[in-house]
């Protein structure tokens, strides 16, 4: 119409924010070893990250031999979860999305275990298909921001990388890993300054499993955390007993 002129569209700095963007969004994921968050807010065209946690919770720990989460594992997931809720909570996260994965589709007692997550943390946790956390587990290992759409074979390879976790878990708490001490030597004097601890794994398949075949797979899943608890303890250790 004449006369009539449409007001110019403000700069996005002198916007004010829309309810979308000033929404907070937290994700959950729940592996089988693992219980990762992330809050994340709008800023600009991508996401400002507010707040991450991870613990190790090894939830399937003897899912493969009883069918069922444990009481123990229930309780280290739990705790987690709680954390979790708490930072949710704290930083005003509003859109929310807990999935969980193989640990809880696959055992008997897992609307037990979502009942009490519920119960303790208000948290609802979603199991996703294996083909969603198929294309979750490579996700993970690319770029933040990634999309990654379901192919065929993922599951099989997502499956791998499930199992060595829980066989990784399985030989921290069976104590299949070994520390090797090589002695660092003053040349001058020939004295013994300092010693590198070198890991090793006595895999009861496998055999004896170098470094470079699991500390890169620990390193990109989050089970390295674990690893370097084990070798913290073992290492002080055996230092107490030579002292």
């Amino acid at each position: 119409m004449d006369g009539i002129v449409a007001p110019a569209a403000l700069p996005a700095s002198e916007r004010r924010p829309s309810a979308q963007d000033a929404a907070v969004y937290a994700a959950i994921d729940l592996g089988t070893n693992n219980c990762r968050l992330l809050i994340a807010a709008p800023s600009g065209r991508g996401f400002r990250i507010v707040d991450t946690y991870s613990r190790i919770v090894r939830l399937g720990e003897g899912l493969s031999q009883t069918g069922r989460l444990s009481d123990a594992a229930m309780a280290r997931t739990l705790d987690a979860l709680s954390v979790c809720a708490d930072k949710i909570v704290r930083r005003g996260a509003t859109r929310v999305r807990a999935v969980a994965t193989q640990a809880c589709r696959g055992a008997a007692n897992r609307q037990d275990f979502l009942d009490a997550v519920l119960a303790r943390t208000g948290l609802t946790l979603e199991i996703i298909t294996p083909e969603a956390e198929a294309a979750l587990s490579v996700a993970r290992e690319r770029e933040p921001g990634s999309t990654v759409f379901y192919e065929t074979g993922m599951d099989r390879e997502a499956q791998l990388r499930a199992s060595f976790l829980s066989e990784i878990a399985e030989g921290l708490a069976r104590d299949q890993f070994t520390l090797y001490y090589q002695p660092h030597i003053e040349i001058e004097t020939g004295n013994v300054t300092g010693c590198e601890a070198l890991i090793r794994w006595n895999h009861p398949v496998r055999g004896l499993v170098f470094p470079g075949d699991f500390i890169p797979f620990a390193e990109r899943t989050g089970a390295i955390a674990s690893i370097d608890d084990w070798v913290m303890e073992h290492a002080f250790a055996a230092a107490a007993e030579l002292s």
